[in-house]
């Protein structure tokens, strides 16, 4: 289901996240959506980088608020103000959802960078002064 067929309250995009994968999504007020990412230790950085990468690609990206379960399986939460469900989820489809699909990830350092920030809709400019972005794509 792509975002456009969703609703525009945030049960709907909670079901929307809740659809993507490795993903727990519910709406914890009429405003935000609790986006939590299901590998355990991801909360602190553990986990593989393929299963935590699109939260922390998001969250990075559109400034969000993050935070951990604490219920002993240590998982990173995301909240997503409901305002900015589209763009996110337009981002989201634009780029897929499985990292090693992304388009950055197939060139050599040059081509990377222009490829990362083309599919983010970020410059090169934004992408180089930004290391914690540059390091969660996998580009240092």
């Amino acid at each position: 289901m792509t975002a456009g067929e969703m609703t525009t309250d945030a049960f709907g995009a909670a079901r929307w996240f809740d659809e993507l994968s490795n993903s727990r999504a519910r709406a914890v007020s009429p405003e935000l959506i609790e986006w939590e990412c299901r590998t355990w230790g991801s909360g602190r950085g553990r986990g593989a980088w393929t299963d935590a990468v699109l939260f922390t690609l998001v969250a990075k990206l559109f400034a969000l608020d993050t935070g951990k379960n604490r219920d002993g399986r240590d998982e990173l939460i995301v909240w997503v103000p409901l305002e900015r469900f589209a763009e996110i989820a337009g981002l989201i489809e634009r780029i897929g959802e499985v990292p090693e699909d992304w388009p950055w990830l197939d060139g050599d350092s040059d081509t990377a960078l222009s490829a990362a920030a083309a599919a983010l809709g970020r410059t090169v400019g934004e992408l180089e002064e930004d290391y914690g972005l540059r390091k969660a794509l996998q580009l240092v």
